[in-house]
């Protein structure tokens, strides 16, 4: 799970990394839009690589609700990047 979960976050960075091409290419008055998206991902991002720190240190009762958070966050983030795209 820890895996998967890693692969994710690195998926995510990707999408950010496009978005941030699409916004330089974009009409000035859309790259207000796609900056707050990307700061939208980019907490998102953050918010994931802590609770990934978390789950590599968790114990066995603590792991489960840290995957539950983590379940919940990679949908989330796929959706904002669905949305961003």
């Amino acid at each position: 799970y820890i895996q998967v979960f890693a692969s994710r976050i690195r998926f995510w960075d990707e999408q950010t990394d496009r978005l941030r091409e699409k916004a330089e290419k974009a009409p000035v008055e859309h790259r207000l839009a796609f900056r707050q998206k990307m700061l939208e991902l980019q907490e998102k991002r953050t918010e994931a690589t802590d609770l990934l720190a978390k789950l590599r240190e968790a114990g066995e009762d603590d792991w489960y609700a840290l995957k539950t958070r983590a379940d919940t966050l990679m949908t989330e983030e796929d959706f904002l990047g669905r949305r961003a795209a």
